[in-house]
This record gives structure tokens, C-alpha cells and sequence, in this order.
């Protein structure tokens, strides 16, 4: 890159920042807005650049634009943008690479994970000092975005993964993403992510659910031959529960959460996204405890949305359809997803305290979800 192409990317990035609300994903924005330093007459560019606070570092020798950020003022974006910045750096200056597995590979096979600030995952063929890399923590105009992430290294000379190309950078597949988290992610972050990669691979209708659980039936089925295709490997057990537990009809992360919690803190039977009519439309409850008859609504930013007037909207909304359901004998409790998320012990509390009646006897797997 010469030094007037530095210039050149900062002003393609503000064009893509503008553009962003109708772009379908993070990745050509992000891709577009890497400066990448190399040779001396570009170095003296790159550090001017960065003293006026226009690029910050991600990794050495390699800077992303900051008017990236004005895409979005939310955090989980910022920290997304971030994570795939890393990403396409490490792809960029690690020649040992093979391919991006477990969480990372997963950001950029369709964009959702639990951690908002995830290590960067890699597969190597050989041996590598490639875990003891840390990428800096983000700062931009002062304020932390991001914290120090490590490189973490899987080397294996006989793992076989079978890789896919997403953005000209090799990851693996999704049965191999599914088995990795499966085995080693904690429960509380594999069955979220689990059920948004089936959401990802087999697609939801809530208007049509029977033909897509079928599909993502048939999904889970491959993801658990490939388990048992080394059926003596580390985190074999704990794979097939957590596998057998994710859901494609979870529309989100936090509902993923909300159905870890339902697995590990034994709540009685259940179902999600269950249609009710109330005043002529169809609703779709998040959870619904069938035998309590207790429905439990997950509350974030996708369902309230983003400006003051669309919030206050959809809480009127809210209350009118919680108000109908409730006289039909429903109780409507409301969780946050940040809570259900990082909090879980907290919901376990308030849901103890308004409808205890909701939880039963802990399964044996129960200790997966909780403790694994």
C-alpha cells in the first residue's frame, strides 16, 4: 500500500460508514477500512494518521480507520467490527495459520457469538508460539472499546478439518465449528451459539417451524456422527447433551441463554416461540411453561428497538398484550437479556420469587449445563 492509498482507504471507509444501514454485513466495511503499514514512507503516513486519532491499532503494522465506529453507536457492534479487524490481521501477518476455528471462525461464518471481546482461535499444522501473541486493547478518542485478546493456537498435525472460504479467509466448516464448541466452549456460551449457528445453516420461519426443526434435526444429526467418529476424544459427552439441547428457533443469543437456563436450572416443560391471537394478530412468546402457565418474555434492544419513540411504542404494545394474556390466566414475566446473559443467577432469584411453581427436579445432565 503506498502512502496516498492510506488516504485513499479512510476515505473509502467514511463512504462505507454512510452506506452501512444497508449493507448485509460487517465484513466488505471492516475489510475496506484495514490499513496496512509497510516501508518507511508509509509508516511516516500511518503515524500521522494515528496521532489524529483517524486509525488505531489492531495488531502490528496494521490499523483500522476509526470512522468505522460511526456506523453504530452500539458497543456489541464496535466490539463486533473489532473481532473481525483482528481476524483479517491475523490472517494477514500469520503465515502458519491453517484456519480460524471454534468462536472466531463462527464470527465470520455468520457473525454471532457470546463473548462481546473473544480470543482469536487458530488451527496450525505445527507447533506454534502463535498462543502466546496478545492483540492490544482498542481505545478510540479515549474511550475503551475492546480489551487485550490472545491468539490461541490449536496445533494439530492429523486434525482434518474440513475448511470453507468466507472473505477470502479459510475457516472451519460448520459441523467442525459445532463439534469444537461442543466439546470445549463453556455450556453457558456453546448452547447459545450452537443454536445461532443452526439458525444460520438451516434458516426459521416461525410461520413455517415443522419443516425447519426438521432440518435442523437432520443438522444435528450430522454435527453428532462426526462426534461419534472419535467417540474416546475429550468432551465427547458433554458434546452430544450440549448439541442435542441447541434450537433453531432461538432468534437470538440471549434467547440461546434463556434456553441454557431452562436445561440448567431445571424448569419444567417447555416450549418457544408459541403463537397466540390477541386482539385479531398473532404473538409469538418467547417461552412458554406450559404446565405454570407462565410465560417468560426476554427484553432487548431487537424487541424494543433503538429510538425513544420506538421504545415507548413497543411498550405500549407490550402492556395491551400482556394485559389480554392475563386474562386468559397467563402469567407474563419479563427477564433482560443482559441478566439472562451474564446473570444468570440473578433471573434463577426473580423467577424463584414470582412463579416458583415453574421449576421441577434437575435432569442428570443438569450438571453439563451448570458446571461444564
Amino acid at each position: 500500500m503506498r502512502p496516498e492509498d492510506v488516504l485513499l482507504t479512510l476515505e473509502v471507509s467514511k463512504k462505507l460508514t454512510r452506506e452501512v444501514g444497508v449493507m448485509t454485513s460487517l465484513i466488505p466495511l471492516v475489510r475496506s477500512a484495514l490499513v496496512i503499514s509497510r516501508g518507511q514512507s508509509q509508516h511516516e503516513v500511518v503515524r500521522d494518521q494515528y496521532r489524529k486519532g483517524a486509525i488505531v491499532r489492531i495488531a502490528r503494522s496494521i490499523y483500522l480507520a476509526t470512522d468505522i465506529f460511526e456506523s453504530s453507536q452500539s458497543l456489541w457492534v464496535h466490539r463486533r467490527i473489532i473481532t473481525l479487524a483482528r481476524i483479517f490481521a491475523v490472517a494477514q501477518t500469520k503465515p502458519s495459520v491453517h484456519c480460524f476455528v471454534r468462536e472466531s471462525a463462527l464470527a465470520l461464518y455468520q457473525g454471532i457469538v457470546f463473548e462481546t471481546n473473544p480470543d482469536i482461535w487458530v488451527h496450525v499444522k505445527k507447533r506454534s508460539r502463535l498462543n502466546t501473541t496478545v492483540m492490544p486493547e482498542v481505545k478510540v478518542r479515549g474511550v475503551l472499546l475492546s480489551n487485550a485478546v490472545k491468539v490461541i493456537a490449536v496445533s494439530s498435525c492429523d486434525r482434518k478439518d474440513a475448511t470453507v472460504n468466507v472473505a477470502g479467509v479459510s475457516v472451519s466448516s460448520p459441523t467442525q465449528i459445532a463439534t469444537d464448541i461442543a466439546r470445549f466452549s463453556p455450556a453457558r456460551q456453546a448452547v447459545p451459539e450452537l443454536s445461532a449457528l443452526l439458525r444460520q445453516s438451516c434458516g426459521y420461519d416461525r410461520w413455517r417451524p415443522e419443516e425447519y426443526i426438521k432440518a435442523a434435526e437432520t443438522a444435528k444429526k450430522q454435527w453428532l456422527e462426526a462426534l461419534e467418529a472419535e467417540p474416546y476424544m475429550r468432551g465427547y459427552d458433554r458434546g452430544r447433551v450440549l448439541i442435542k439441547a441447541a434450537s433453531v428457533q432461538c432468534d437470538s443469543v440471549a434467547e440461546g441463554s434463556m434456553l441454557w437456563f431452562l436445561y440448567a436450572y431445571g424448569v419444567t416443560t417447555w416450549r418457544l416461540q408459541v403463537p397466540f391471537e390477541v386482539r385479531g394478530r398473532t404473538y409469538f412468546a418467547d417461552v412458554v411453561i406450559i404446565d405454570a402457565h407462565v410465560i417468560i418474555e426476554i427484553d432487548g434492544r431487537e424487541k424494543l428497538g433503538e429510538s425513544e419513540q420506538d421504545i415507548q411504542n413497543n411498550l405500549h404494545n407490550m402492556m395491551v398484550r400482556e394485559n389480554e394474556l392475563e386474562a386468559l390466566g397467563w402469567q407474563v414475566v419479563h427477564v433482560t437479556a443482559r441478566d439472562i446473559m451474564f446473570h444468570p443467577e440473578k433471573v434463577f432469584e426473580h423467577l424463584s420469587f414470582v412463579c416458583p411453581g415453574i421449576f421441577g427436579v434437575s435432569s442428570p445432565s443438569a450438571a453439563i449445563f451448570r458446571y461444564s
